[in-house]
């Protein structure tokens, strides 16, 4: 009974055309105008009602389209990577709103000065008393040498690190494990889903880099990238150590030796460990729910229930299949524990910067599942990849504005 319920449900996702799939990315924009998490206007009514007629674009015209991108890689890899260079120093020389990126910039420039480890005057003591990022500390010798020259050096590492994560997820891996037709394009889309994310310099940039190698070295079997991307994992972001030790856990299958699996899963239990003794010791008031470094928690978690819905559907949505993976998917709640249970309404934000960790899950095991299991339904492939290119598009479309430069 199980089996047969198992292939009927398979033989409906088989079936799913372009026009499913639109009207359900067309269901998702109306959620999103009538819970407020994205603003209505009548120029993004027209956007959103503009993008529904990708769907109905020919596939051999993106398959063409690809191709074009695909001759000229590293000339659109550059042109990327000077568009989302150019805000953040557009930014910097405007001393415009950068979020957090002062914070880190004093913090390895205090820290060069030898007056303490990453000590900034945004939080009143060390960075580590909030996050637990040694991976910083290798910034400042650049500090010793280039000077206050060194920011944009940082600028760089920061763009290459968000460039590289897309490039991986999408070009690397198709070119490893053939997945997509339109691998360039999904490159080009990831790209501008997170092109705000260039105007700040933040730890989340170099730890999503890190996540995406983890991922990619389980997928394709690659114990190098596998390695380095946990450590980069680990000097950035203790969060994303937690999210990596969920996904080997629930991960079945393991491509290497199993003493591997549980020498990470130790190193990355006593980091979590470290860092929150660090946490602790390092404030006053210590750790608890609601202060400190935890002081976007809360408990309530109907705050904005239906804004936490419609940041879930965004995610997901960069990756409609994760639902059919379960290290993905356990990987994916790790991520999401955090906005969840926050109190506070930047971290369900598209604009901030926790999202990026979690479309990286979502996007990578939800095209896994796609080739694993339904590469050979060509409808299923058209409908799926527009889809995630729409989200893409959307997501730029109402997050960017000429003004940001």
């Amino acid at each position: 009974m199980i089996k047969k319920r198992i292939q009927i449900h398979s033989i409906k996702l088989e079936n799913l055309r372009s026009v499913h799939f639109l009207l359900i990315w067309c269901f998702i924009r109306i959620y999103e105008f009538q819970t407020g998490f994205v603003e209505f206007s009548i120029i993004r009514f027209f956007i959103m009602c503009s993008l529904c007629l990708v769907f109905f674009i020919k596939w051999s015209w993106l398959q063409t389209l690809n191709s074009f991108f695909k001759k000229s890689n590293k000339s659109i890899f550059g042109i990327l990577f000077i568009f989302g260079f150019s805000l953040i120093v557009s930014r910097f020389i405007r001393n415009a709103n950068m979020g957090e990126t002062h914070l880190f910039l004093e913090s390895i420039q205090n820290t060069s000065k030898l007056t303490g480890w990453l000590e900034n005057s945004f939080e009143g003591t060390t960075h580590f008393a909030f996050h637990n990022s040694p991976g910083f500390l290798l910034f400042v010798p650049f500090v010793w040498i280039l000077g206050d020259l060194s920011s944009y050096l940082f600028f760089i590492f920061n763009s290459l690190a968000l460039i590289l994560s897309n490039y991986f997820s999408c070009i690397f891996v198709n070119n490893r494990v053939k997945i997509s037709d339109i691998s360039h394009l999904l490159f080009l889309t990831l790209f501008l889903s997170a092109f705000l994310q260039h105007a700040k310099f933040i730890d989340t940039r170099f730890a999503a880099l890190g996540l995406t190698l983890f991922i990619i070295g389980i997928l394709i079997e690659d114990k190098l990238f596998f390695i380095l991307g946990f450590i980069i994992s680990l000097l950035f972001r203790e969060t994303t150590v937690f999210t990596c030790i969920v996904i080997l856990i629930f991960s079945k299958t393991f491509p290497f030796a199993k003493p591997l699996k549980v020498k990470v899963i130790s190193i990355g239990l006593a980091w979590i460990g470290f860092s929150l003794f660090l946490f602790h010791y390092l404030q006053p008031e210590g750790i608890s729910i609601g202060s400190g470094a935890l002081n976007r928690l809360s408990f309530s978690i109907f705050i904005d229930w239906d804004l936490k819905i419609a940041y879930f559907i965004r995610i997901i949505s960069f990756g409609p299949f994760i639902f059919f993976s379960v290290p993905g998917l356990f990987g994916l709640i790790a991520e999401f524990i955090f906005p969840f249970f926050s109190k506070d309404y930047v971290l369900y934000n598209i604009s901030w910067h926790y999202w990026m960790p979690a479309m990286t899950i979502s996007f990578l095991y939800s095209n896994y599942i796609l080739k694993e299991k339904y590469s050979k339904f060509e409808g299923l492939i058209v409908g799926y990849s527009i889809f995630i290119i729409n989200t893409g598009l959307w997501q730029f479309f109402t997050t960017f504005h000429p003004r940001l430069y």
